[in-house]
């Protein structure tokens, strides 16, 4: 008998089209993330949770503003609902991976 499969699946850019940490960053970080923030995180000088913690760190908005900001443009990517039907018809288990951005995920 065949073991079920695990499905693990990114959450922003992934699941959904638009990466929602870079709508908020984009909207509410005051500098240029994508200059100060990457560089480090690609040349593995800071883990994906520092470079996350050290974005987040830069808003100053509460989760429910910035959900309300994001809720317009987080469009799930084609196909996903039905990858998730099937998952369960075959009895997957299907987990969404981040970095610990519950605040939005549960919600989107």
């Amino acid at each position: 008998m065949q073991q079920p499969l695990l499905l693990a699946i990114d959450f922003d850019g992934t699941i959904t089209v638009e990466d929602i940490t870079n709508i908020i960053w984009d909207a509410h970080v005051p500098f240029d993330w994508r200059a100060v923030l990457m560089p480090p995180s690609r040349a593995g000088d800071i883990t994906p949770l520092e470079l996350i913690g050290n974005g987040y760190r830069e808003v100053r908005r509460p989760a429910e503003a910035l959900l309300d900001e994001v809720r317009p443009h987080a469009r799930l990517r084609p196909g996903f609902e039905a990858l998730v039907a099937s998952a369960a018809a075959r009895g997957w288990p299907l987990h969404v991976v981040s970095h610990g951005l519950g605040f939005y995920l549960r919600a989107l």
